[in-house]
């Protein structure tokens, strides 16, 4: 540390990169940000109940535990046969009928399928969720077909439920992947629509400047005048004969 003229300490240049603020406990005060995302992330989760969010966030939620619910069936049909032993077949058509309609009003109010009209939205949707669960079904057949005969209860009961969770998260993941794409798409057709508007615009209230050009003109020539002879004057001989 040195002193300048007026013998003040002059601090150097590794004095001032340590400040107080770097040695402050404010930095871990960024663990309170996360926190609250998460709070918030929670707080999304379960949005006020109304006639919207009931059918595009918690009709898609019931779809999505439906799937989970099913497919602990398909790997322990005993669990169903113990919680109702009289209706096992209607509580799992039930469960499965519930997949099926949440997974499609989830299909149905995509931003992808906004400009299409009603009945082609519900095309859409009963397929993809017609497709979705039952290939669902079929994977958890598959798979259970591969696991031992003695395996645990809760052993399938986990594995069930993670290949929903993985299920479901893929067709989540896609998509949302094709909801960006769309509004991406339709975010540059409206810059282009309203920048080929402008121009057209500019276009219209643009004043000529330069003098049209016509047809060149001929170029203005006098007439030209014949000579014309001096009258000649008549004579009369005096003479006599």
């Amino acid at each position: 540390m040195g002193h300048d003229a007026n013998g003040t300490p002059r601090s150097s240049g590794m004095d001032r990169s340590i400040r107080p603020s770097s040695l402050s406990p404010s930095s871990s005060s960024s663990s309170i940000p996360k926190d609250r995302s998460i709070i918030g992330r929670i707080k999304d989760c379960f949005p006020p109940l109304n006639g919207k969010t009931l059918l595009t966030h918690y009709m898609p939620a019931s779809g999505a535990v439906s799937h989970a619910l099913f497919q602990n069936h398909i790997f322990s049909p005993n669990i169903i046969h113990r919680l109702f032993p009289v209706g096992e077949l209607a509580v799992s058509n039930v469960i499965l009928f519930n997949a099926n309609l949440g997974l499609g009003f989830w299909v149905y109010f995509r931003p992808h399928l906004s400009r299409a009209d009603r009945w082609t939205r519900v095309e859409f949707a009963v397929f993809a969720s017609t497709i979705f669960n039952f290939g669902s079904l079929l994977a958890s057949v598959l798979i259970k077909a591969l696991l031992p005969t003695k395996t645990a209860t809760p052993i399938k009961s986990l594995l069930a439920t993670s290949l929903s969770f993985l299920l479901l998260s893929r067709a989540y993941k896609y998509s949302k992947f094709v909801d960006k794409r769309r509004v991406a798409y339709s975010k540059v057709n409206h810059r282009l629509l309203r920048s080929s508007r402008m121009v057209i615009l500019r276009r219209s209230m643009e004043i000529p400047t330069k003098p049209s050009i016509d047809r060149p003109r001929p170029p203005l020539t006098t007439p030209t005048l014949l000579p014309v002879a001096p009258p000649t004057s008549c004579h009369y001989s005096t003479t006599s004969k």
